[in-house]
């Protein structure tokens, strides 16, 4: 009687799994059908779409836009659904090609621009219904290259008791320009894009490009940034004051004074007295009186820093009887 048993409940499962499959079937034919009728309904009904107009120009040689024109354009165009699939699958953009290669001067207007792209367009039953141009205008000038010296446009910073070991460099100094004469023929320099180095304590190299105007190229189209770092300690020497005029009428002191400064280790013992030079100013238009003299640091050498000097003034006094008439 077990195995009987076993034998009907078997037969059940099967019947109960053909049953399922059958109403999954019928399910997925209705979906199929429904699916059938709203596609259609869908794409007859009307959409907006973005389509991508791209612009390109025959110039004749050596000559360029005086003002750049824009190389796309988005335009939103309506039709149904089906259109628009139907346009997208045949080129999913247009592009416009304009021959300026007899004109120096060209204008584009709102009305001819939508034309060309309803022209572009494949299924003529599309209309475009969004156009942010109002028109072009393409003038022509000649081609103008200048070589011209390139500056560093950028901010350093350093850690405490770090700086520059040497003048910044620029690989290459200088660089050649092209574009429009109108704006290449005033040019004088060029800088380099902008740069913010902060907390500096290592030497390093950077390449930069530069900040150009649309309607320009540059060759090479970028220079290399070397900046060398070292730690800077502080010195101290004794220099001699002096004083250009009425040396045998004014007596001075002290005769020498001390200066601080702030050098780079790597150049700490190339510095002595005799590279820097004080003077004591005197005023020869005023009625000279005792007094003190205010001191001028008049020479030092370039690749120092922080430079002090004490005292700031000397006392002097006139040798009586040189300035009587």
């Amino acid at each position: 009687m077990e195995p009987v048993k076993r034998l009907r409940q078997r037969a059940r499962l099967n019947s109960q799994i053909e049953r399922l499959k059958a109403d999954r079937a019928i399910l997925l034919i209705c979906l199929g059908i429904a699916l059938a009728l709203w596609v259609p309904t869908k794409m007859a009904q009307v959409y907006k779409s973005e389509k991508k107009v791209f612009l390109d120009f025959r110039l004749p040689p050596n000559t360029t836009f005086s003002r750049l024109p824009p190389k796309d354009m988005v335009v939103v165009v309506e039709g149904t659904g089906w259109n628009l699939l139907y346009d997208f699958i045949i080129a999913a953009h247009v592009r416009l090609t304009y021959d300026l290669r007899y004109s120096r001067s060209f204008r584009l207007s709102r009305g001819q621009l939508r034309t060309d792209i309803l022209n572009g367009l494949f299924s003529a039953k599309l209309k475009i219904v969004e156009l942010n141009y109002d028109g072009l205008q393409f003038d022509l000038e000649p081609v103008l290259s200048k070589k011209v010296p390139v500056f560093f446009a950028g901010t350093l910073h350093f850690e405490k008791d770090y700086n520059l070991k040497a003048p910044l460099r620029l690989t290459p100094d200088s660089i050649t320009v092209f574009g429009p004469d109108s704006q290449i023929r005033p040019l004088i320099s060029i800088s380099t894009d902008s740069l913010a180095l902060n907390n500096l304590s290592q030497s390093l190299t950077r390449a930069l490009s530069f900040s150009l105007k649309p309607e320009w190229s540059a060759q090479p189209d970028r220079v290399m940034l070397d900046v060398q770092v070292e730690k800077f300690t502080e010195k101290s020497l004794f220099v001699p004051v002096t004083l250009p005029q009425h040396s045998d009428s004014i007596k001075y002191f002290p005769t020498q004074v001390r200066i601080v400064f702030q050098i780079g280790l790597s150049r700490y013992s190339e510095v002595s007295s005799s590279d820097f030079s004080i003077e004591a100013e005197f005023d020869t238009a005023k009625t000279p009186t005792p007094g003190s003299l205010p001191l001028l640091l008049s020479r030092q050498p370039s690749f120092i820093r922080n430079v002090r000097i004490f005292p700031e003034t000397v006392d002097y006094l006139i040798v009586e009887g040189v300035f009587k008439k």
